[in-house]
């Protein structure tokens, strides 16, 4: 039976335990064994993806911001909203998009630092210069093509550059 199923959990630990859960359930339903674990349960589910869509086989574990669970909420709402408003910037139809987002950077600016979204452009684009790199230099296009660890960086790239479907 078709749906969805959002859980929160106080950790990444329980969240992976309840995704490992789904996976070996999803594989008990397709006649497999019971094998999904902390290392290849996401590989699994790519697998059942393939054989039968993701729209029916679709696990995912996604960081959500609790008000109060960041040390600083204002900073992070700011960050969240630059990061949206400048999907706009290259409009021109879009009026005071380029004062709003001077000032929400400017705001940014007196936050405190965010290392890890401060380094998602350069991240994306090594991925994306691995993933070419890969491309071009296989001997064996096809195996670099359907292996879940490039099936999750073009994924990972698509979802980061606003691409449907991820």
């Amino acid at each position: 039976m078709p749906g969805n199923i959002t859980k929160a959990f106080a950790d990444l630990a329980g969240a992976e335990a309840e995704a490992m859960d789904l996976t070996n359930l999803m594989l008990s339903d397709n006649g497999q064994a019971k094998s999904a674990n902390a290392s290849n349960w996401r590989a699994k589910v790519e697998a059942l993806q393939d054989e039968h869509g993701a729209a029916h086989c679709y696990v995912e574990i996604a960081e959500h911001v609790v008000v109060g669970a960041v040390p600083d909420p204002v900073a992070h709402a700011l960050r969240r909203a630059e990061s949206f408003i400048a999907g706009f910037e290259d409009d021109e139809s879009q009026d005071g998009i380029l004062d709003l987002l001077a000032s929400i950077r400017a705001a940014i600016a007196g936050a405190p630092a965010d290392p890890v979204r401060d380094a998602a452009p350069q991240m994306l684009a090594a991925l994306k210069e691995i993933i070419t790199l890969l491309e071009r230099e296989s001997r064996n296009p096809r195996w670099i093509q359907t292996h879940p660890a490039y099936l999750r960086a073009i994924s990972s790239i698509n979802r980061a550059e606003g691409r449907a479907n991820g």
